[in-house]
C-alpha cells in the first residue's frame, strides 16, 4: 500500500520537536531530520495553522503545543508563545515600540516572549529568560501592585525575608505605598528611571510601563511596553497596552 510522503515528513517534525528538550531552530530541524529547508518551512507553517506547533517571536523557534501522545494541552508557557505572538506584532506596529510578556514563574516573574527583534530602536534583544525585579521594574509592579491584597502581602514577606536590595525595599512602607499610589493614579505600572538592568552599554536607559493580567482573578502574567522617554506618549502606550491585555485577559484558547 503506498503512503502518503507529506504526512510522513510532517509527523517526522512532530517526533523531532517532541523529543528535543528545547525548541529548535530551522538549522537544527534540518540537521535533525535532512528535509529540505523550504519543504520544513512549508511542513512548520501547516502545523502551526493547525495548531500543532509555534514559532517564538522573541528566539524564532519552534515548540510543540500539543503532545503526540496524549493530544494534551502543552504547557502553560508554550500555550501562551502560542497565542501572544500576534498580540505582540499588532502591538509593535501600531505603537512603534517593543513589548515583553513576563509569566509568573513560582514566586518570580520570567520573560518568555518579546517583540524586541522588531525593533530598531532598542538594542538590547536578549531578554527571553530574565527575571524582571518586582519592586523596580515595571513588569514587577504591575505583578505586585495588580494581584489581590493576600497575595501581594505573602510575595512581600518573602522578598522581605531574602537578601539584597529588594529585602529592604520590600520592607520600605513608604516605598511601597507610592508604588501603589502611582499605579491607582495612572493605571499602569512605570518602570523605576533609577533601574539599569537589561539596558546595554550603547544605550541612555529607557522607560517601560506594564499591566498585569489577570484569570480567574489572579495574576498570571504581566505584559510591558518599553520606550526612550521623550520619544514617546504615555498615554497612548498605556491605551494600546490596555487593548492587548484585554485581549488576552479572554482568549478562546484552552488552556493559557
Amino acid at each position: 500500500m503506498k503512503t502518503i510522503r507529506a504526512l510522513r515528513r510532517g509527523l517526522e517534525v512532530i517526533d523531532c520537536l517532541a523529543a528535543s528538550a528545547e525548541p529548535l531552530g530551522l538549522a537544527e530541524l534540518y540537521r535533525a531530520t535532512g528535509i529540505d529547508k523550504s519543504t520544513l518551512l512549508r511542513l512548520l507553517a501547516t502545523l502551526i495553522e493547525q495548531g500543532w506547533a509555534c514559532r517564538g517571536l522573541g528566539d524564532g523557534r519552534y515548540r510543540l503545543t500539543a503532545t503526540p501522545v496524549t493530544l494534551g494541552p502543552a504547557s502553560a508557557e508554550v500555550s501562551w508563545l502560542s497565542l501572544v505572538g500576534p498580540y505582540l506584532v499588532e502591538l509593535h506596529d501600531g505603537l512603534g515600540w517593543p513589548s515583553d510578556l513576563a509569566l509568573v514563574d513560582e514566586a518570580s516573574l520570567r520573560i518568555i516572549e518579546t517583540s524586541r527583534p522588531l525593533s530598531r530602536r532598542i538594542r538590547h534583544r536578549e531578554v527571553l529568560g530574565f527575571r524582571p525585579g518586582p519592586l523596580r521594574s515595571a513588569l514587577g509592579r504591575a505583578w505586585l501592585a495588580g494581584s489581590e491584597e493576600r497575595r501581594r502581602q505573602a510575595l512581600l514577606r518573602r522578598l522581605a525575608s531574602g537578601p539584597g536590595e529588594a529585602a529592604w525595599l520590600a520592607r520600605d512602607k513608604d516605598y511601597l505605598a507610592r508604588l501603589t499610589q502611582e499605579f491607582d493614579a495612572l493605571g499602569y505600572a512605570r518602570r523605576d528611571p533609577a533601574e539599569r538592568l537589561m539596558v546595554s552599554a550603547e544605550e541612555p536607559g529607557y522607560a517601560a510601563i506594564a499591566l498585569p493580567i489577570r484569570r480567574g482573578g489572579e495574576v498570571c502574567a504581566c505584559l510591558s511596553v518599553v520606550f526612550v522617554p521623550g520619544e514617546a506618549e504615555e498615554a497612548q502606550l498605556a491605551q494600546g497596552l490596555r487593548r492587548v491585555v484585554t485581549a488576552l485577559e479572554t482568549p478562546a484558547t484552552p488552556g493559557v
